[in-house]
């Protein structure tokens, strides 16, 4: 499928992603899924407009390559001020987002999330965060190849891109999960 054929879908209530040229047809999130993109969202979002470091998106679409075409929607996005300048008024971000974060969901396979991390690193991302709701750990993935987990008391942070934000894991799980 090409962009021009993906960007013309019907507008059904499904979500969907384009994986080299391949449609990808997800479905709704969970709400344990959704309170955690939430948490995540209120809380970076807050930061970053005080701070007018960009922009924080829930589900927006990024055109990580038009060939073989790749659209991927992380379940929140940061896309800083300097990234924004070529943010569109129509279609989807020409490019990957600064951060992408993705909930990982009990039907996502090991492949499909480590080609996603791939993607979003290839483009350009300068991290994806891959968040385990059931292990209530998170993974930092940078475009150096390092990655680290984070678990328990950790926080999640971005001093290089973010200045002094931190969230501690368990404001980003709901209480209820645990």
């Amino acid at each position: 499928m090409s962009l021009e054929e993906f960007a013309a879908l019907p507008a059904e209530g499904a979500r969907h992603e384009l994986d080299r040229g391949e449609l990808i047809t997800m479905a709704p999130p969970q709400f344990l899924h959704s309170d955690i993109v939430s948490n995540l969202f209120y809380a970076l979002g807050r930061h970053v407009r005080t701070l007018k470091l960009g922009y924080v998106h829930a589900e927006a679409g990024f055109v990580l390559s038009s060939d073989p075409a790749t659209v991927r929607q992380p379940d929140v996005s940061f896309l800083s001020a300097s990234a924004a300048v070529r943010k569109p008024t129509k279609g989807y971000f020409p490019g990957a987002p600064t951060i992408a974060f993705e909930v990982v969901s009990p039907s996502e396979s090991a492949t499909d999330l480590e080609t996603k991390i791939r993607q979003y690193l290839t483009a350009g991302s300068k991290a994806v965060v891959s968040i385990y709701p059931d292990s209530r750990s998170v993974w930092v993935h940078r475009p150096d190849g390092a990655s680290r987990r984070l678990e328990g008391d950790a926080a999640l942070t971005f001093p290089d891109i973010l200045d002094e934000w931190s969230l501690p894991l368990g404001d980003t799980f709901p209480a209820s999960a645990e």
